[in-house]
């Protein structure tokens, strides 16, 4: 379950353009450079919608060099994506639903990803990984 973050909703009044893995409302345009990890190699903005209610976030998620090591992740986002098996885990706590920031989050689209080069040591976008998600769960849906 993540946090619902009142201290900075209740003083912007536009609603947050994307979330983080924090689930952290984040608003403006989505930037790899912006995400928590700075150690972060593969980088992600994903769609995904509440399973209870079916409202759809835009969320970040990234993979660092050590992740697997720490346990912290058992494959890259790329093979995550590659093998269908992408997911955010709980949606960011909106108060979308009643029962929204208990549920699980069913992931839609790979709407960018992005790779950190090691020769240029920047950013750069791999569209070819930016697709739709198929899952096989979609339909437990659940009625608030």
């Amino acid at each position: 379950m993540k946090r619902h973050y009142e201290d900075i909703l209740s003083r912007i009044p536009e609603p947050p353009t994307w979330f983080d893995e924090n689930g952290t409302p984040r608003y403006g345009a989505f930037s790899p450079e912006l995400i928590p990890d700075i150690y972060a190699v593969q980088a992600c903005l994903l769609l995904i919608r509440c399973q209870s209610c079916r409202t759809e976030f835009r969320v970040s998620m990234s993979f660092g060099r050590h992740d697997i090591l720490r346990k912290r992740a058992r494959a890259s986002l790329k093979d995550l994506i590659i093998s269908n098996e992408i997911h955010y885990g709980d949606p960011p706590d909106m108060h979308c639903c009643p029962s929204g920031p208990t549920m699980n989050s069913v992931p839609v689209r790979v709407l960018e990803f992005w790779l950190f080069g090691d020769n240029a040591r920047t950013w750069k976008r791999m569209p070819d990984l930016e697709r739709e998600i198929k899952c096989d769960w979609d339909d437990e849906v659940f009625d608030p």
